[in-house]
């Protein structure tokens, strides 16, 4: 039965490489258009079954199209084959929960934040499109397993509080930083990430002021993104953040955690700004 449903999934993974726009080129018709939907809806039912195989067939695909088009240098079949691929992704991620998830699952995620990570990383005039489905990828991505990816981001964070070795990282690495505001930020995970940066602000200050220069600017993004994403917690947080229903511990409580540490951040930050250049700086927060 194993064996019957991996040829299945390979089956229909192959059916949706073989239907990408730029595969069929100038063969592509509104039937190929249609036949490719019922493709993609069946890859995304099929993961709610088999889970890890989709995710491995999709990720594998991905890289394929990665590896034989570029995508700061592909065309428009291109690029729209990529969204195809990422938005299947994103629902695909979108249909599961956290509680579903085994240790083969959570590996094959890992190894998709690779993946992802370079595509949420074009720059500004490249790729538009394919980096914002990438985005998508990354949010429902992070929202499934938060902590592997907090601690390839925060690593970055620490070693260039600690050591200014920021020039000695792969650009890519460094860049993982800018990603902070394209995750799925709740209360609890907002927390972590505020508590981080309270912990690194003043080695990041005099140790590496490029990274620390861009920091307000991913909080301004993050908090927002938080507010936005989650409006029903930012309004507990406003109302009565020590009386919330599933409080049931205050020193774990994620709405008390994020108040000390947006606190003990915007303290930091009026500490910081002493002259008009500084403040500029931090006014986004």
């Amino acid at each position: 039965a194993v064996d019957s449903s991996c040829e299945w999934v390979e089956a229909v993974i192959r059916r949706l490489r073989n239907g990408l726009p730029h595969q069929q080129g100038q063969l592509w018709t509104p039937s190929s258009g249609e036949l490719l939907v019922q493709t993609v809806a069946c890859v995304e039912d099929l993961s709610t079954q088999a889970f890890h195989p989709i995710l491995t067939g999709l990720g594998t695909l991905l890289q394929a199209l990665i590896q034989s088009n570029p995508p700061n240098s592909c065309g428009e079949k291109e690029v729209e084959s990529y969204c195809i691929v990422l938005d299947c992704l994103s629902n695909c991620l979108a249909k599961m929960s956290e509680s579903e998830l085994n240790s083969e699952a959570l590996q094959c995620l890992q190894a998709l934040f690779s993946k992802i990570t370079q595509l949420c990383l074009l720059p500004m005039d490249h790729g538009m499109k394919i980096k914002v489905a990438a985005n998508s990828v990354l949010f429902h991505l992070s929202g499934l397993h938060f902590l592997g990816i907090f601690n390839k981001i925060i690593l970055k964070l620490t070693a260039a509080s600690r050591s200014g070795i920021v020039q000695q990282l792969d650009v890519g690495e460094f860049n993982l930083i800018q990603l902070i505001p394209h995750l799925n930020l709740n209360a609890t995970r907002l927390s972590q990430i505020l508590h981080v940066m309270v912990s690194t602000f003043r080695d990041l200050k005099t140790k590496n002021k490029s990274v620390f220069n861009c920091v307000p600017a991913i909080l301004h993004k993050s908090i927002w993104n938080f507010i936005s994403g989650y409006p029903h917690q930012f309004n507990d947080l406003l109302s009565n953040p020590t009386d919330h229903q599933f409080v049931k511990d205050m020193l774990s409580n994620p709405y008390t955690n994020l108040s000390r540490s947006a606190e003990k951040l915007f303290n930091l930050c009026d500490e910081y700004a002493d002259s008009q250049k500084k403040k500029t700086l931090v006014w986004p927060l």
